[in-house]
C-alpha cells in the first residue's frame, strides 16, 4: 500500500513500472534466438519471485496507474467544488480496492456524495 498522501507520487512509479514493462515484452518479441528469449524470461520471473513486495497490482501496472488516477481527480473535483464529478470519479475507484485502500476508498465516496447532496449513498459508504 501506498500512502494515501502521495497519490501523484504512486501513479509516476506505476507508469514507469508499467512502461518498463511494455519495454521488456517487446524486446523479449523482438529476439531471434529462442535461447534469448528463454534466459529473459527466466530472469523475470526470477525477480518477480525475489520481489518481497508483490502485489497484485504487479501483473497490471497500469490499472494501478488508473486507480490513482481516479484517486487524484476526484480529489480534484472535490477542491474545485465539482462535486458531481467528484462522487462520480470517487464512485469508479471501488473497481480498485486492489490498489489503494478501502478507507481512502470509501471516505472520499463518503465526503463526494455528502457535498453532492447524495445522503444515502454517503451512507453507503459507511
Amino acid at each position: 500500500q501506498v500512502d494515501p498522501a502521495l497519490p501523484l507520487t504512486a501513479k509516476k512509479l506505476h507508469v514507469c513500472a508499467a512502461l518498463q514493462l511494455d519495454l521488456a515484452r517487446k524486446q523479449i518479441g523482438n529476439m531471434d534466438r529462442e535461447e534469448e528469449r528463454e534466459q529473459v524470461i527466466t530472469s523475470l520471473l526470477n525477480q518477480h519471485v525475489q520481489s518481497s513486495s508483490v502485489s497484485s497490482s504487479s501483473e497490471s501496472p497500469w490499472h494501478a496507474a488508473e486507480a490513482y488516477h481516479f484517486l487524484m481527480l476526484a480529489q480534484r473535483a472535490l477542491y474545485d467544488k465539482s462535486f458531481e464529478l467528484a462522487m462520480v470519479s470517487a464512485l469508479r475507484l471501488q473497481h480498485y480496492e486492489d490498489v489503494i485502500d478501502t478507507k481512502v476508498i470509501y471516505s472520499t465516496i463518503a465526503l463526494a456524495s455528502f457535498h453532492n447532496q447524495f445522503y444515502e449513498q454517503c451512507s453507503n459508504a459507511f
